[in-house]
């Protein structure tokens, strides 16, 4: 071995010398959780400058099929001085994300209709007098990465887009919990009115946002017969009352119980 070998070793076992970044990841981690009808992503990632913005989307659901048009998505995410990212994901629906595996996938596209002018030139891409860029561009300071990818892989050094899809698992919610998001998400049929357009959880938010109402919180209790009775207490004209459904943790079935759970159940489509 001639000395520049030597040296050469010696360097890279005392990490004198920079490895390749090639192999690695932008997005370096990513995790899930749920809270209520919202499912919290959180990620960290290098070698983006802080304030990048990215696209988080919900590309496949626990038990389903990828999403052919697109899932629910959030377009307006941004990186912190540390790496790292939030985001708060509703269901179009209003309906409870399930326990299980998600594909979310983390997009970014770094030209000037995406990214400020600051990030672009953290980002290494050449602007104009105006701060414009190219719609399609090459940030020469982010690394290169298989989360990186060429937009057209004709021509694969030409320009770069992120695009990351990671598994997120989210568990199983307490019981309590479960038992109170089975009967925001559940759709009744109310007797003299018939099927509600809106599940009970937006339902409430509708009489809340009439005025005159307000919600205070939710609670469930188990009861004898190991069904739950699910509390909404709330103020209706300034007076404290409560709602209460039932919910059947074995068949999944909600009712109302009594006359102000009955009118929170229901509203119209018209």
């Amino acid at each position: 071995m001639n000395r520049f070998s030597v040296l050469a070793v010696l360097f890279i076992s005392l990490g004198l010398v920079p490895q390749s970044r090639a192999a690695e990841s932008i997005i370096v981690a990513l995790d899930g959780s749920r809270d209520g009808d919202q499912l919290i992503v959180t990620g960290k990632t290098q070698g983006l400058p802080s304030g990048t913005k990215l696209w988080v989307e919900i590309t496949r659901l626990p038990g389903h099929a990828p999403n052919v048009g697109g899932g629910p998505m959030d377009d307006k995410v941004f990186v912190a001085e540390d790496g790292t990212f939030k985001d708060t994901i509703s269901k179009p629906d209003g309906v409870s994300f399930p326990a299980g595996t998600y594909d979310i996938k983390i997009t970014s596209m770094f030209n000037s209709a995406w990214q400020s002018i600051d990030v672009l030139k953290r980002a290494g891409v050449q602007l104009d007098s105006q701060g414009r860029s190219d719609v399609a561009t090459n940030p020469p300071a982010i690394p290169e990465s298989p989360d990186f990818k060429p937009r057209d892989p004709e021509f694969p050094k030409a320009a770069r887009y992120l695009e990351a899809i990671r598994k997120v698992t989210v568990g199983a919610l307490a019981s309590d919990v479960a038992a109170i998001d089975g009967v925001k998400d559940a759709i009744l049929v109310v007797q003299g009115s018939g099927r509600s357009s809106l599940p009970v959880g937006k339902s409430v938010d509708f009489f809340v946002s009439a005025g005159g109402f307000k919600a205070v919180g939710w609670s469930a209790a188990i009861g004898s017969d190991a069904k739950w009775v699910v509390t909404l207490d709330c103020t209706d004209g300034g007076n404290p009352k409560k709602a209460k459904w039932q919910y059947d943790p074995k068949t999944k079935a909600v009712k109302y119980l009594d006359p102000l759970s009955k009118l929170l159940s229901y509203v119209s489509a018209d």
